[in-house]
C-alpha cells in the first residue's frame, strides 16, 4: 500500500441539471459535479446558477444529487513535483540545521 503524506477530505456533490438553451429555447440534461455539500436542491441550484460556465445554457433546476465524501491523498515525490515554489530565501548551513525543528518552550513563557 502506497504512503500518502498529504491528504485532504471533502464532500463533492454530482447534481443532474435541467438546462436552458438560450437561443433554441430547448431544454437539456447536464450532470456538474460541485465542490460541497447542500442540504437542498435549491440550495445546490444557487450555488451552480452563481459558478456556471456553460455558455449558452442556463440552469433552471436540480433533479437529482448524490454527495460522496472523498479522500485524496499525494505522495511526498508528487507533491514535490508538482508543488509551485511561491518563495525562496537562502540561508546558513546552521540555520538549515535547525529548520523545522520545535524548540522547547523556557518555563517564562
Amino acid at each position: 500500500m502506497r504512503k500518502y503524506y498529504i491528504t485532504r477530505r471533502s464532500a463533492i456533490t454530482a447534481c443532474t441539471v435541467k438546462a436552458v438553451n438560450t437561443t433554441t429555447f430547448e431544454v437539456v440534461d447536464m450532470t456538474i459535479t460541485v465542490d460541497g455539500a447542500f442540504p437542498s436542491k435549491e440550495a445546490a441550484l444557487k450555488a451552480i446558477s452563481k459558478n456556471w460556465e456553460q455558455e449558452g445554457y442556463n440552469p433552471i433546476a436540480v433533479t437529482a444529487m448524490e454527495c460522496k465524501v472523498q479522500t485524496r491523498g499525494m505522495t511526498m515525490q508528487a507533491w514535490f513535483e508538482q508543488a509551485d515554489v511561491i518563495d525562496e530565501q537562502t540561508i546558513t548551513a546552521e540555520e538549515a540545521v535547525t529548520f523545522g525543528k520545535r524548540s522547547k518552550k523556557s518555563d517564562d513563557q
